[in-house]
């Protein structure tokens, strides 16, 4: 019964922060009610396991998260969104996810809740979007949804039309599952994806997988792409550098091909999109600049008009189109280093231990992610950030998914031999 508890609200954990993640039911409808429900999941979850496994490495890094939050709180950072979004859910994230088991039970249930969200976003992108068999259920004007400038068609709050994409030779509704924008779905996606390729240890689940892609490339999102083409490449690496024939002749035709392909995505994008490419650029400067302008303290939490004055294109009501430049710019160093430096290490040991590559992986993936998409103030973010940490101070989390992968695939040999 508590077994099945926790696996129970272990998922609803994992759907509220998906949800929290700019979908469009949490921009129609009061978005605190997620941060509450969510910090409140937790809590939960903390009481059904009872005893929690407190290390010392970890119980001094909250401490210390705690000490630099406290010191931005005290310069007037508060805010209930920033407590309940990037500092509650990095203590509970740190303390709840102290066994190697427990992280991958959620990133298990995370993948299969993305899973399910990409299947029915093709779903509605094919007859809905494209065919028009399926009618909307409701439509939101941008300021109910408070957005952009787009009209968003709602389907039953399983996805949402909201965007059109000039991509590819492509001219058309692009799809963004249930959230208002194709970046939200490429960030909630290739996490999922990472995990379903490098870190679960039963194996790929091809259906999965190759779900979560079609849904990735049909936002025709370039971040999206490019991603899923590095990680396919990544995957595959093993096989290939094993066969003599495919590491000779078919890796260099594999390798040309994806860097044609990804000079043609990024060409693309700025011949058929020069509006969205220069954006983000000016948007990442600008960031960057206003950083430096308060290196230590920054202009204070998601202070967008403190940016405006160091943009080079004066835009009406201008957003920003970078996680990581706006944590720099409004936190500066005390928020900005507990997301850089766990890269940092990452790639010490990256190029130290490369046995623990696959888990090392999933923080670049993280950073990547993060430069180009706004999530800097969604739970999911303080999450990956906090996980980042927890993969590179315990290297126990590494060793025990090594171990616990060898011997499944032990298992799995001899089982085959038994068969013959």
């Amino acid at each position: 019964m508590k077994k099945n508890s926790i696996s129970l609200f272990t998922y609803t954990l994992a759907l509220l922060i998906i949800l929290n993640c700019y979908s469009l039911v949490c921009m129609i409808y009061p978005n605190q009610i997620f941060y509450i429900l969510t910090n409140a999941n937790f809590a939960l979850l903390f009481l059904l396991r009872g005893k929690i496994k407190l290390k010392k490495n970890i119980s001094a890094l909250v401490a210390l998260y705690f000490v630099c939050m406290l010191l931005l709180i005290i310069r007037g950072f508060f805010s209930y969104e920033f407590m309940l979004s990037c500092v509650l859910p990095f203590v509970f994230t740190a303390l709840y996810f102290d066994r190697t088991d427990v992280v991958l039970d959620f990133w298990e249930k995370y993948t299969n809740i993305v899973a399910i969200i990409c299947l029915l976003s093709l779903v509605f992108y094919i007859f809905a979007s494209n065919l028009h068999l399926i009618s909307p259920t409701a439509i939101y004007s941008s300021d109910e949804v408070g957005w952009g400038t787009n009209v968003y068609k709602d389907y039953f709050h399983l996805y949402c039309e909201g965007q059109e994409v000039y991509a590819l030779g492509y001219s058309g509704v692009r799809n963004i599952a249930l959230f208002v924008e194709g970046p939200m779905l490429t960030f909630v996606g290739c996490l999922a994806l990472y995990y379903e390729l490098f870190l679960r240890i039963k194996g790929i689940r091809n259906a999965v997988a190759l779900t979560i892609i079609l849904a990735i490339a049909s936002s025709l999102s370039t971040t999206g792409l490019l991603l899923i083409a590095v990680m396919l490449y990544l995957r595959s690496y093993d096989r290939i550098k094993k066969n003599k024939f495919l590491k000779f002749v078919c890796l260099p035709v594999v390798i040309a091909v994806l860097v044609y392909f990804g000079a043609y995505v990024i060409q693309d994008k700025f011949v058929s999109n020069v509006y969205s490419a220069s954006v983000r650029t000016d948007d990442i400067l600008a960031s960057l600049k206003c950083f430096t302008s308060d290196p230590i303290n920054g202009i204070g939490y998601n202070n967008l008009k403190g940016i405006n004055p160091f943009r080079l294109y004066k835009r009406t009501d201008a957003g920003l189109s970078t996680g990581l430049g706006g944590i720099l710019a409004y936190g500066g160093l005390l928020w900005g280093l507990w997301y850089i430096v766990p890269v940092v290490i990452a790639v010490k040991k990256y190029i130290s231990q490369p046995k623990y590559r696959n888990v090392l992986g999933f923080v670049f993936l993280y950073m990547a992610l993060l430069v180009v998409t706004v999530v800097q103030s969604r739970i999911l973010c303080t999450v990956c950030m906090t996980m980042s940490w927890i993969i590179t101070m315990d290297s126990s989390i590494a060793k025990e998914q090594l171990v616990e992968v060898k011997e499944r695939k032990a298992v799995g040999k001899k089982i085959r031999v038994k068969m013959r």
